[in-house]
């Protein structure tokens, strides 16, 4: 361990993953940069997973573990940050993994750049084949609005937390929404972008994400979906964006968002009485989407003209599971 090296510190929420639980910590123990602490955050497993971990702790110093009643993963997150030394802090969920030099590569990004946050590629896993994200594979930096458009965008950057190490100090001023169960990824990056001045991209894949059956990102259309609305209403209410280029991005992705919602609620049958509400709302845009310039692609456009003027079409073709 080289002293003269800053920690870094690597939360990891804990949620009936005792059986990858293994594999994501060793992947973190191997790490070239070895001035890590590692806080596993148990959210009241009921799987064995909160005892793996604390037999895990054990073998390693570097380790150590936090139990508290089930609250989600932003809940577990947060209880890591507060309780984070290091003066930078990376997260890894309990069912992925990640290539030995990560954390290396992404202090090296920060280091060389002065960045506030660096970011890596990350490898998308569903146990049976592997598909890679790919944008660029040379060092870009970034200034907080130019890369907030790209968020936006999810161009160049992921909406994870997980394939970023951000400065600490950034981090314990913001934090996770507890009270939302998606998007609460895009709105913690959205918000430390926003308070950092620079932002460093590197598109080696270094992170490992499996896309497990079962996991929240992969358990279907449920209310925790409504949540991607929840997000872009909090950022509209809180946050006043100057920047044109960005207000028109994220009113680009809250149509897209509505017009997935009222797709799912359609072919699903779920949630029938907000698909009302939803699209009125969505509606209230139609100057904007034919007629202003933005984002939105020909697909869209064409979504929002079957929903305003071919609705019962629109809905038919979503029960048969086509998109109109």
């Amino acid at each position: 361990m080289n002293d003269n090296l800053p920690v870094i510190s690597i939360i990891v929420p804990v949620y009936n993953v005792k059986d990858y639980l293994e594999r994501c910590v060793a992947s973190i123990l191997c790490q070239t940069y070895k001035n890590i602490e590692v806080i596993l955050v148990d959210d009241g497993s009921t799987d064995g997973s909160g005892e793996l971990a604390e037999e895990i702790a054990k073998r390693d110093e570097r380790v150590k573990v936090l139990r508290k009643k089930n609250g989600g993963v932003s809940s577990a997150r947060n209880v890591g940050i507060e309780n984070a030394t290091g003066k930078y802090i990376g997260f890894v969920d309990g069912d992925d993994y990640i290539d030995s030099d990560m954390y290396e590569f992404l202090y090296n990004l920060i280091a060389k750049n002065n960045a506030d946050i660096s970011c890596c590629g990350m490898i998308k896993d569903d146990g049976k084949s592997v598909s890679v994200n790919s944008c660029c594979c040379e060092t870009e930096v970034y200034e907080n609005y130019e890369a907030l458009r790209l968020l936006a965008e999810e161009k160049v950057f992921a909406i994870s937390a997980c394939d970023k190490l951000f400065r600490c100090e950034i981090v314990k001023k913001i934090k996770f929404n507890e009270n939302l169960s998606y998007g609460e990824d895009f709105l913690f990056c959205f918000y430390v972008f926003e308070s950092c001045k620079k932002i460093a991209f590197c598109n080696k894949q270094c992170y490992h994400y499996y896309m497990r059956e079962g996991s929240c990102v992969n358990s279907g259309f449920g209310k925790k979906q409504f949540d991607r609305l929840k997000v872009l209403e909090e950022i509209e209410k809180n946050f006043k964006v100057e920047d044109k280029v960005l207000e028109g991005l994220l009113k680009d992705r809250k149509i897209k968002s509505q017009i997935y919602l009222l797709r799912a609620i359609a072919g699903s049958g779920k949630f029938k009485d907000k698909y009302k509400s939803v699209r009125k709302s969505l509606l209230t845009n139609k100057k904007y989407i034919f007629f202003s310039k933005n984002s939105l692609k020909l697909k869209h456009s064409l979504a929002v003209f079957a929903i305003w003027i071919l609705n019962p079409l629109f809905i038919l073709a979503a029960k048969a599971g086509k998109k109109l």
